[in-house]
């Protein structure tokens, strides 16, 4: 199994850092998404992504039509997470994998449509945190800095998502095209959690009390499961990820801005906003 929530979270803090380190936002990005804000529940809405790069040519469009029900799962999904969780692989997580119609996670992560919660230990604080994907497209809800952060990718764009204020930013892909950080591409170019690393060593062990399996791989991770179950991932630098429910399947609600929130211009004061929210680094 790769190694899914790991990459991903660590991807979007690294995503961060460099969106709000240095960036040049002086160049036009015409087109984006139309602005759902105003939309509540029991209206369905059609969002129209139109992006263009910096000489003016579009590149791509796609039509995203929500539902009652969607909006609804989209909002509850950007909802506030529990920044106070307690450590540990749960009981019931762990009797649920030892049962016998425990379902095969291995797969549902494979079919690239699934929906994750879990919890994220960093800095000795452990916060809850939720994860979906469908196809090539992602979303994360994490706590960074102590503050409520969504990430949605799609095809085209990256949106970051603010609870506090309710707001949201989108960045065309395409402005992180020239990016040389290995991650960064893996992100644009959608295999961003087809992690290439390769396994050292596999065998079982007791953890936290509970006899698990385990595989090594050669960045120093070490990732736990029972059965097909994937229980917990430990990274080098000490960062656990709890996984403490997989569903097979992602709502399209969770892959758009939440109805309600207010879409912010890609412009350096925007930015730096949004920054100084999420307790991030200045803008030049």
């Amino acid at each position: 199994m790769k190694r899914k929530s790991i990459v991903l979270l660590s991807a979007v803090v690294l995503l961060v850092s460099i969106l709000f380190t240095g960036c040049d936002f002086s160049i036009q990005l015409p087109g984006g998404p139309e602005d759902v804000s105003q939309v509540g529940i029991n209206n369905s809405v059609t969002r129209v992504v139109e992006v263009t790069d910096t000489d003016g040519n579009v590149i791509g469009t796609e039509n995203v039509t929500l539902s009652d029900q969607e909006i609804k799962d989209g909002k509850d999904f950007y909802s506030k997470l529990n920044e106070n969780a307690l450590n540990g692989i749960t009981d019931n997580r762990y009797n649920s994998a030892s049962s016998s119609n425990a379902q095969n996670e291995k797969s549902i992560f494979e079919s690239r449509n699934y929906y994750v919660i879990g919890r994220i230990v960093k800095d000795g604080k452990t916060s809850t945190y939720k994860l979906a994907q469908s196809g090539n497209k992602y979303a994360i809800m994490t706590v960074y800095n102590g503050n409520q952060l969504g990430i949605i990718i799609d095809y085209i764009n990256i949106y970051l998502v603010q609870l506090e204020n309710k707001s949201y930013i989108t960045i065309p892909k395409a402005l992180l095209a020239e990016n040389e950080d290995t991650d960064i591409k893996s992100l644009l170019e959608d295999d961003l959690l087809d992690s290439d690393k390769k396994i050292t060593e596999n065998g079982t062990t007791n953890l936290e009390g509970k006899e698990v399996s385990y595989s090594k791989y050669d960045d120093g991770s070490v990732s736990y499961y029972k059965g097909n179950t994937i229980l917990m991932t430990k990274s080098s630098d000490g960062t656990i990820i709890y996984y403490d429910t997989v569903q097979n399947s992602a709502p399209s609600g969770f892959f758009a801005p939440p109805s309600g929130y207010t879409s912010k211009p890609l412009n350096a004061q925007s930015v730096q906003e949004f920054s100084d929210l999420i307790g991030g680094t200045k803008s030049e």
